[in-house]
């Protein structure tokens, strides 16, 4: 049974505490808010299983006996059961097929009966899958266009239909994108950031997604668009992208091959003349999704989808005159209405979440705060120790990490707890079994780092070989190779395994990603140490090699230069103990405080930014910060409050600049250490939340 990782969906627990420190907006938000919710109420594993499973198999049932009577439904049920048990389960995906489960069923009521009633409720259900994944974003339309060509009706009553379920459909997304657009200034419904790697990679002519940087491999920044690089791509070459939609196709009746050919024979046979809808909708998703990389878990849905319709196609010729069962539509509104009540519930958390993430609940403690309220949710936990580790409390960060919170713990940094303590990291109680979850590899690092930190050279080295296998087996690789069933996948074409080369050759996220994320466990001069032993053995990349030379050559010593390190790399998580992969190397050497006085410096730095002399101002603003900061007073200080300002300002001078990875690092800076009284603070902390 293959178990998703349920700590990717860490920024609920956000929404519920109302604190920023994330990138809310970088996932959808239905799920997360769902799974934080649960994980608060005490769901472990096996409860997301069992609801999941219940809630799936319930609407595969009712949809099947929705189409053509009791043994349509009966024989779905059981289609859809073997099927999952022999695929596995994926949380997400699963999650997600309810939904597009609902909007099956309400466009099999809408054949029935095209009522106002029926669009109101199918395009509710399909705005209600798009706050989960964005893939019937485009539908809509098609389903109006579709009506309107079988029925070629032009009346009012149809215009009406019409204007109601594509009101219908797009409504829910209103909060998403004001909320986007108080966070990041543009009003945006899709999670832009997760598809951008599926986009890019089919830009490039991959048939699969790929686990790596896929920015860098195709030369773009982290402002370039991932759209207008894809569309620029087709425009050079159509016929060959062309060609590379029919073999993401191909690929995609490999993942499930018996269940596409049953429905190949549905198409066939069954009767559909009376309900297009039904065809266009899987149709639509099957090549909605092949016009970028595919994966297999995508297409997962399918095998709750298509089991309804090929039982009924069969159906419709052995018992051609069976009843739809009477209760059946009723079941399916019972469905609805539960999961509108859900609906309703994130939506006044999206609206809300601004407007308390600008209120006074501030100060150093604000995730301890945070995670008193919601003591099992993993990612405010963390947080709450990420504040001990930025105060200096090692001892504290340690300790807290070794509390389990919840089922969904950070296992990196309760393995990192445990490890710390042992002179022999090898013999520690491995605590990861799946070699293809990011949390054995995080595992491998840190039991690398810690060996190296005690001069265990060899057995480091030993762990580093096979952290860097697990990394290139499964983090740094197209998705095209495995099983789907008993059908092996391969890497056939060429531009896969050009581009999987390429993928390859690139080793800089290992170390700038992986073991930079898992060196901060450590205390500042213990990552010296560390890695000063690792250069020995192992070339030091740029991100690590800056981190060593700021650790050993900076210009500021003793207890203030280590809160001063600390603050610096406190660059507060998008998932448990994570640092922003995308959150750059900015530790350069910073400028010493001046000979003027902080509030002189950050004079001089708005006036050189009004005359856009933005290197100039920069300087003058770094040089107020380290002033401040090295004042020695209190952190609710004047001195507190005017670094603040001149980080803020900082932040604004680099993201005008364009050099968004330090414009990151300051603005966390800023957030993590600003008084609970700095006027600045709610406009920092929204354009943090943004990020």
């Amino acid at each position: 049974m293959f178990y998703w990782d349920l700590q990717r969906f860490s920024h609920g627990g956000f929404f519920l505490a109302g604190v920023s420190g994330v990138v809310v907006t970088s996932n959808m938000p239905l799920f997360e808010i769902v799974v934080a919710v649960m994980t608060h109420l005490g769901a472990t594993f096996w409860h997301f299983f069992i609801l999941l499973h219940l809630g799936v198999y319930s609407l595969v049932f009712l949809a099947g006996c929705l189409f053509s009577g009791y043994w349509t439904g009966i024989i779905s049920l059981a289609m859809a059961g073997l099927i999952g048990v022999e695929k596995g389960i994926v949380y997400e995906q699963t999650f997600y097929s309810f939904f597009l489960l609902l909007v099956l069923i309400f466009l099999l009521l809408k054949s029935r009966g095209n009522t106002l009633k029926n669009s109101l409720f199918c395009g509710l259900a399909v705005g209600a899958s798009l706050l989960i994944r964005t893939p019937l974003l485009f539908f809509p339309p098609l389903v109006v266009f579709a009506d309107w060509l079988y029925s070629r009706e032009r009346s009012r009553a149809f215009i009406l239909r019409s204007l109601v379920f594509l009101s219908a459909s797009y409504v829910l997304l209103l909060p998403w994108g004001f909320l986007n657009h108080s966070l990041n200034g543009t009003f945006n419904v899709f999670d832009t950031s997760r598809s951008a790697c599926p986009t890019i990679t089919a830009a490039k002519g991959s048939i699969f997604t790929m686990e790596g940087d896929c920015r860098k491999l195709a030369g773009l920044g982290p402002e370039d668009s991932a759209i207008g690089f894809y569309l620029r791509e087709w425009s050079k070459a159509p016929v060959f992208h062309f060609i590379t939609v029919l073999r993401r196709l191909w690929a995609i009746f490999l993942f499930y091959p018996e269940l596409f050919l049953f429905f190949l024979a549905a198409l066939a046979f069954g009767r559909w003349r009376d309900k297009p809808l039904l065809i266009v909708f899987p149709l639509y998703f099957i090549l909605i999704h092949a016009l970028l990389s595919i994966e297999m878990c995508y297409f997962s849905p399918l095998r709750y989808l298509l089991v309804p319709l090929i039982a009924g196609a069969l159906m419709s010729r052995l018992a051609p005159e069976a009843a739809p069962c009477r209760f059946a539509a009723k079941g399916a509104a019972a469905a609805f209405w539960l999961t509108f009540c859900v609906i309703l519930g994130t939506e006044a958390l999206i609206t809300a979440y601004p407007f308390r993430i600008a209120g006074p609940e501030t100060g150093e403690d604000v995730y301890a705060r945070a995670s008193a309220r919601f003591p099992r949710d993993a990612a405010l936990h963390v947080l709450k120790c990420r504040e001990l580790w930025s105060k200096g409390d090692d001892a504290g960060f340690r300790e807290c990490l070794s509390r389990r919170t919840s089922g969904l713990e950070d296992i990196s940094g309760s393995y990192f707890a445990a490890v710390s303590a042992s002179l022999f990291p090898s013999k520690i109680l491995f605590p990861v079994a799946n070699e293809h979850y990011k949390s054995y590899l995080e595992c491998l690092i840190v039991r690398m780092l810690r060996e190296f930190e005690l001069g265990q050279r060899t057995l480091a080295m030993a762990s580093l070989r096979e952290a860097y296998g697990v990394f290139e087996r499964n983090h740094n690789k197209l998705q095209g190779k495995g099983f789907s069933g008993n059908i092996k996948l391969d890497l056939t074409y060429e531009r896969d395994k050009q581009l999987g080369a390429m993928i390859r050759a690139d080793s800089d996220r290992f170390w700038d990603t992986y073991v930079y994320e898992m060196l901060l466990f450590w205390p500042p001069q213990r990552m010296a140490v560390i890695l000063s032993e690792l250069g020995e053995s192992a070339p030091l990349t740029g991100r690590l090699k800056t981190l060593l030379k700021e650790l050993t050559q900076g210009r500021v010593r003793g207890d203030t230069r280590d809160l001063i390190l600390r603050a610096q790399l406190s660059l507060w998580p998008t998932a448990p103990l994570s640092v922003r992969s995308e959150a750059g190397s900015a530790l350069t050497a910073r400028p010493l405080p001046g000979r003027g006085s902080q509030n002189t410096l950050l004079d001089q730095c708005r006036a050189l930014a009004a005359e856009n002399k933005k290197e100039q101002a920069l300087t003058a603003c770094q040089e107020a910060v380290y002033s401040a900061s090295s004042a020695g007073s209190g952190p609710e200080s004047d001195s507190a409050r005017t670094a603040c300002d001149a980080s803020f300002e900082s932040y604004k001078l680099l993201k005008a600049m364009g050099r968004e990875e330090e414009a990151a690092e300051v603005l966390f800076w800023a957030v993590g250490n600003a008084p609970s009284d700095w006027a600045g603070l709610p406009e920092a902390r929204r354009a943090l939340a943004g990020r």
